[in-house]
């Protein structure tokens, strides 16, 4: 869930002082469910009007 690959980064950062080193791979994961979500937006809106 994305809310899930958000939320760990900004927990190891304000409990365990974390750095970018450690929380990139939680980033990377939000930002390829983000790019997920926008394809199959895009998919859904493409069969119900012209984009």
């Amino acid at each position: 869930m994305p809310m899930y690959y958000g939320a760990t980064p900004l927990k190891l950062i304000m409990q365990q002082g974390a750095g970018l080193a450690e929380v990139w791979p939680w980033l990377a994961a939000l930002v390829g469910c983000i790019i997920v979500l926008y394809m199959v937006n895009t998919l859904s809106l493409k069969k119900y009007r012209k984009l």
